[in-house]
C-alpha cells in the first residue's frame, strides 16, 4: 500500500499513521483539539497520543475508497 504525505488538519479516524524511526503504525481512533490550536489523535483505546499544529505533515498509509 502507498503512503503520502498530509496536512495534519486533514487526517481522519481510522487513518494509518506511518513512523519511521522506530519503524510503526497506528491506526487513528479518535481527533481532538486543544485549547492551544493543537490537533490530537489518539489510539491505541487512548494509551497512545500525539498533539500536532494544524499545519505539520504526517505520513500516512494510502487510504482505500
Amino acid at each position: 500500500m502507498n503512503k503520502f504525505y498530509i496536512k495534519v488538519s486533514e487526517v481522519r479516524e481510522n487513518d494509518v499513521l506511518c513512523f519511521g524511526n522506530p519503524k510503526r503504525e497506528i491506526r487513528v481512533e479518535r481527533v481532538t483539539h486543544n485549547s492551544a490550536g493543537r490537533i490530537g489523535f489518539h489510539a491505541n483505546t487512548d494509551t497512545w497520543t500525539a498533539y500536532y499544529h494544524p499545519n505539520d505533515r504526517v505520513r500516512i498509509k494510502a487510504r482505500a475508497y
